[in-house]
């Protein structure tokens, strides 16, 4: 029952990821995801465009190859003119890959340089003989695919882009120099329908990796999350003892190369059953949450607050070099625990307060091969010595 329980949280949860994408512009609902997504892709980006616009280049140039068969020689000059203004401003905008604004702009560039060349192939049609455009009209053709399947830029831009061509198209050759009607109502068919092909390709590949994307986002938040739950407390959401004892042993690895002393503290909390037993599990649960963020504020960042289960609770500080160092932090502790709390109460709708006190048992480190679970076991003896004994804290014997 559990597996079905947790493969039909996984399904609802890989459904609400299909969800997030505007069905048009492909973009993510959640503007945090969205500028997560162009972040994660920004490297790929500025090396497809430069790949791209390279390519693009070299094959704009090998137009030109058609030029002396083509073109009446008067007019070469002007034809390389055009030319040379799409190519400078297209390597302009690739310069732009080595500047912090194409994380916003990395797209616009790329589409801008789709449209500076084919506003360039319609200049160059525009002074061309009428017999010479059926030998360069291809070009338009390849642009279409360049720019949805190659260019690197998104759907939605390639798509604006491919319109805005076909409408100057229209009004330079249509409506301006009125080409013959099978002539411009042919090439109005081949660009309409590499623009279909083209778009539906790159529409499909755009949303396949936004949904890869997603996928492993929610797969990585997924992991992260049971990572956490497998070494943290459910309850107060403190390190457990698997976490602590990593931390431990990392912290004696240190000790034992710098010589600096670190303590740990076994703190067991006295009279907490009677909070159970008169007001409830919620109570002795509210409680717990209560000492564990007290405590955390008695703590340097640096520190490790760790609830063993029940109400027992460990500290791992580091750089303690005395015992009155660490007495001084264990009084600031014990102070804390020992104040009043207020807890849920049926019989009193504000809530009942409750006070608790804490036996303290600790140990310095390093003082000889003591392991982590031999540190925490000596800890819990002191702590339990401080409870028969009735004192506040005692230290283990190894740390005298």
């Amino acid at each position: 029952l559990l597996h079905n329980a947790e493969v039909t949280r996984r399904r609802t949860s890989m459904n609400d990821v299909y969800e997030q994408m505007r069905p048009v512009t492909l973009t993510f609902r959640d503007p945090a995801a969205e500028a997560h997504f162009r972040s994660a892709t920004l490297p790929l980006l500025r090396w497809h465009g430069r790949v791209a616009t390279l390519v693009g280049v070299l094959v704009y140039l090998m137009f030109g190859v058609l030029d002396p068969y083509y073109i009446p020689a008067e007019l070469h000059a002007d034809v390389w003119t055009i030319r040379g203004l799409g190519i400078v401003v297209t390597l302009l905008l690739m310069s732009l890959s080595w500047t912090r604004w194409y994380e916003t702009l990395g797209s616009w560039c790329l589409m801008l340089t789709g449209a500076t060349a084919g506003l360039g192939l319609l200049g160059i049609f525009w002074i061309l003989p009428p017999n010479a455009l059926e030998y360069y009209y291809a070009g338009l053709i390849l642009l279409s695919f360049y720019t949805f399947n190659f260019s690197g830029t998104r759907f939605v831009l390639a798509l604006g882009c491919n319109v805005m061509l076909l409408v100057v198209y229209n009004v330079l050759f249509v409506y301006l120099q009125e080409r013959p009607r099978d002539v411009w109502l042919s090439h109005n068919l081949h660009l309409f329908s590499a623009g279909i092909l083209g778009g539906t390709a790159a529409y499909l590949a755009e949303y396949r990796q936004r949904q890869l994307f997603l996928v492993r986002s929610h797969l990585t938040r997924d992991r992260s999350q049971a990572r956490h739950e497998a070494l943290h407390d459910p309850l107060t959401g403190l390190p457990n003892r698997v976490l602590l004892l990593d931390r431990l042993s990392h912290a004696l690895s240190q000790a034992r190369r710098n010589g600096k002393q670190g303590a740990v503290l076994f703190v067991d909390l006295d009279g907490f059953k009677g909070v159970n037993d008169d007001h409830g599990h919620a109570a002795g649960d509210e409680v717990l949450r209560q000492v564990a963020r007290r405590m955390q504020d008695c703590l340097r960042e640096s520190d490790t607050l760790s609830r063993m289960g029940g109400d027992e609770f460990v500290v791992l500080t580091e750089g303690v070099g005395s015992e009155v160092q660490l007495h001084a932090l264990i009084d600031k502790l014990r102070a804390e625990v020992e104040q009043p709390y207020l807890v849920p109460s049926a019989k009193q709708p504000k809530g009942t307060r409750v006070w608790i006190s804490a036996s303290v048992g600790a140990c310095f480190f390093p003082k000889d091969d003591a392991t982590a679970d031999d540190l925490l076991q000596r800890a819990d003896e002191a702590m339990y010595r401080a409870k028969r004994s009735g004192r506040p804290a005692e230290l283990g014997q190894e740390a005298a």
